[in-house]
């Protein structure tokens, strides 16, 4: 499992983001004004602790620029 922030808080949750796509992605995930990311390759699967509030940007590369495809709350991520 990723840690991606200090685990300073009881309020963090466990979570789970499984890349369905056949394409490479890259996960952003975004909590109280920082980040951290990860490529994730077809079929791959993340764990990582993150706040309940806080959410994930899931990215597709499109030519040569990033593309936001999605967005999604960790609560709804919860293992």
């Amino acid at each position: 499992m990723i840690r991606f922030f200090p685990l300073a808080s009881s309020s963090k949750v466990q979570c789970t983001y499984h890349n369905e796509s056949d394409r490479f992605q890259i996960i952003r995930v975004i909590e109280e004004g920082q980040w951290l990311e990860r490529t994730l390759a077809a079929g791959q699967r993340l764990k990582f602790e993150a706040y309940r509030n806080s959410h994930v940007d899931i990215y597709i590369a499109d030519m040569a620029m990033m593309v936001l495809s999605d967005r999604l709350s960790c609560e709804g991520l919860i293992d």
